[in-house]
C-alpha cells in the first residue's frame, strides 16, 4: 500500500506517455523529460510509458547517463496497454484529476474525464488521414476530448485546422508553440 501511495499522490503531475513509439515523437518526449532531469525543481513527477517502445529505449539511455532523482519516478506498463481499445477504456472511464495535481498527455489522445490535463498533439493523421483506421482514432480523440483539455500545436497551420475539426474547444483551450 505504501507502493501505491507514493505513485498516487495529489502532488505529483502524471506525465502520460503510453502511445509515444514515433520517431519523432518519442525524441520530443524525450527531449522534455530529459530537461526534467536535468533541472532542479521542487514538483514531483510520475511518467508512465510503455515497454518496448522508442520512447523507452531512449529513456532508458537518459536514466543511465543522468544522476536518479527522487522527485522523477519512471513506470513501464507492459506493451498490451498500447492495445486501442484497452487504452480506449483507460482514458474514457479513469479520471487522473482524482489521483495527481495535473496529467501532461504527450500521446494525442486526452482523458476524456480530466478537467486538469495539457495535451502535446503531435499526430497529424488524426486531421489529415482518409483511411478508415484514421477516421475511427479521429471519432475516438472526438470523444474523448472534453473542453476542458489544453492542447498544444506546433504550428499556426496545424492550429487552423484542429480548430476547424475540433471547434468546440477552440475558445479558450488551444494553442501553439511556435510561429513559422
Amino acid at each position: 500500500m505504501n507502493l501505491v501511495n507514493s505513485l498516487l499522490n495529489k502532488k505529483k503531475i502524471l506525465i502520460w506517455t503510453i502511445g509515444t513509439d514515433g520517431q519523432g515523437s518519442s525524441e520530443v518526449v524525450r527531449n522534455l523529460i530529459q530537461s526534467l532531469y536535468e533541472n532542479d525543481h521542487d514538483q514531483e513527477y510520475l511518467i508512465v510509458i510503455s515497454n518496448k517502445s522508442l520512447l523507452s529505449e531512449k529513456l532508458y539511455q537518459i536514466k543511465k547517463n543522468l544522476p536518479k532523482k527522487k522527485s522523477i519516478k519512471l513506470i513501464r506498463f507492459h506493451k498490451i496497454i498500447k492495445f486501442y481499445p484497452f487504452n480506449f477504456l483507460i482514458r474514457c472511464f479513469i479520471n487522473p484529476d482524482k489521483f495527481f495535481k495535473a496529467t501532461f498527455v504527450l500521446d494525442d489522445f486526452p482523458f476524456r474525464l480530466s478537467k486538469k490535463q495539457l495535451l502535446y498533439f503531435h499526430q497529424p493523421n488524426i486531421i489529415f488521414s482518409k483511411s478508415f483506421s484514421w477516421k475511427i482514432k479521429r471519432s475516438i480523440f472526438r470523444l474523448l476530448l472534453n473542453k476542458k483539455t489544453k492542447v498544444y500545436l506546433q504550428t499556426n497551420h496545424f492550429f487552423d485546422l484542429f480548430v476547424k475539426n475540433f471547434p468546440f474547444i477552440s475558445n479558450n483551450s488551444i494553442t501553439f508553440l511556435h510561429d513559422y
